[in-house]
């Protein structure tokens, strides 16, 4: 039996060695699969990042777009409205101008007969300032009969 011992010592060693190998490639296709899975996984984690990334930045412009439009809509009340404040300032100081110069004119004799009724409405149409004046008489200062009476009445309305 001494000779079949060392060739059953090479068989039993040739047989540890192929179990060995078999159970390494058992152990490295697992890892294999692991890292595949794995990889798998990562590269639909970061694909599901990009898509998500896309949305916000699609939804962050949608946003920025429509904040613009709004300061545009709000731009263009604010100019309205000074339109319609300095068409109002106008209107006054137009008003305020031709009451000084007939006022000037009277003083120095030179009107005559007039009646002047101007109306001033604000751009809402919430107050009206109505200027009623009226005068009667041939001469002033310079050489009139005299006799003369002039009447301004200032009134605002309220439409509240």
């Amino acid at each position: 039996m001494s000779s079949n011992q060392p060739q059953e010592h090479y068989y039993r060693a040739g047989q540890a060695e192929g179990r060995a190998e078999e159970k390494t490639g058992r152990v490295a296709d697992t890892v294999k699969e692991k890292a595949r899975s794995a990889k798998e996984t990562a590269e639909q984690k970061a694909q599901e990042a990009k898509e998500r990334a896309a949305q916000t930045a699609q939804e962050a412009r949608e946003k920025a777009a429509q904040a613009a439009e709004a300061t545009k809509e709000k731009t263009y009340e604010g100019k309205e409205k000074t339109k319609g404040v300095l068409a109002q300032t106008g209107d006054k100081v137009k008003h305020m101008a031709e009451s000084a110069a007939d006022t000037v004119k009277q003083t120095l004799g030179m009107g005559g007969q007039q009646h002047e009724q101007s109306s001033t409405t604000g751009g809402t149409g919430e107050d009206r300032v109505i200027h009623e004046r009226q005068e009667h008489g041939t001469g002033g200062v310079l050489g009139g009969t005299g006799g003369q009476r002039t009447t301004t009445t200032t009134r605002k309305e309220s439409n509240y």
